[in-house]
């Protein structure tokens, strides 16, 4: 389930593509996440995504807005408000102050 999350973050994924990657039921998929890593599987997949949008601000000069839809955001406000969530800054500030 991790593997199908980590392989396909940026398209629109489901946590019906997610069960059926792992040849199981979509309650099963729930039940597993929450005994390991304990959060729902729309949250890691959301937490994941965020994760490889800080790494591509620091890693590339691609513009936010690419950045958001490579990693599954679809929504540029929803991308900036949950890159927020996450790091506490926006995306742009995030890439000014973490950048070498």
């Amino acid at each position: 389930m991790l593997k199908c999350i980590y392989e396909h973050y940026g398209d629109k994924l489901t946590l019906k593509d997610i069960a059926d990657a792992a040849c199981i039921s979509e309650s099963e998929v729930l039940h597993c996440f929450s005994e390991a890593p304990g959060t729902t599987p729309v949250a890691y997949l959301v937490h994941y995504r965020s994760e490889q949008a800080a790494d591509l601000l620091l890693h590339t000069d691609r513009s936010i807005t690419e950045i958001a839809v490579l990693c599954g955001f679809f929504d540029i406000s929803y991308f900036i408000r949950t890159f927020r969530r996450f790091y506490g800054t926006s995306p742009s500030r995030y890439r000014r102050e973490h950048r070498q």
